[in-house]
């Protein structure tokens, strides 16, 4: 499933482990797993943008973030819940 990105939109995951590298924007490649986490860190499935996204799987999910797309796996929700990362966290 590809997902395409918004020029000017940062992406958070909810993994505390990611957060001195966050807000994940434009320039960002990588990959981000929201699937087992084998560390006391806390995790959720799910990753919320500035934009008013949110991608989010219960049994978690790997993405790949690439140039133009995020990439991830079959089963994915994406939400487009306002424009706001306020609107997306409340969602």
């Amino acid at each position: 499933m590809y997902i395409k990105r918004i020029r000017g939109e940062y992406w958070y995951p909810a993994v505390s482990s990611y957060g001195v590298r966050m807000p994940f924007g434009d320039g960002f490649t990588g990959e981000v797993r929201l699937k087992n986490n084998p560390t006391p860190n806390q995790m959720e499935p799910l990753i919320i943008s500035s934009k008013g996204r949110s991608l989010y799987k219960k049994d978690g999910f790997t993405a790949v973030f690439k140039e133009d797309v995020i990439e991830t796996e079959e089963g994915v929700i994406e939400a487009r819940s306002g424009d706001t990362l306020r609107e997306a966290f409340l969602y």
